[in-house]
């Protein structure tokens, strides 16, 4: 399975019930927590092999904040998909010369 229908398995998990608890928790957090003044954490797809490193994801969280969710950089609230996914793909067929 490649490493982008792995995230978007994992968005699905929480989206679906296995999450559905969290989220109903996540809407209550006002309860216990100041509201944030600006975006504190950042989504981005990661190729097959690629370490993150803290550089980058503040670098990804200042381009969110200065560009809002956008297909390089974006939230749990407004999601895109992988690269490969927008990307038209070679055909499959298998022809022999």
């Amino acid at each position: 399975m490649p490493t982008y229908e792995i995230a978007e398995l994992n968005i699905g998990i929480i989206r679906g019930p296995i999450g559905s608890s969290h989220i109903e928790i996540m809407h209550r957090r006002g309860e216990w927590f100041e509201r944030m003044s600006e975006d504190y954490m950042v989504l981005w797809w990661v190729p097959r092999g690629h370490r993150p490193t803290v550089t980058e994801a503040m670098e990804r969280l200042e381009a969110l904040k200065r560009k809002g969710p956008h297909a390089e950089d974006f939230t749990f609230r407004q999601t895109f998909p992988p690269p490969e996914a927008t990307s038209p793909r070679p055909p499959t067929s298998k022809s022999s010369h």
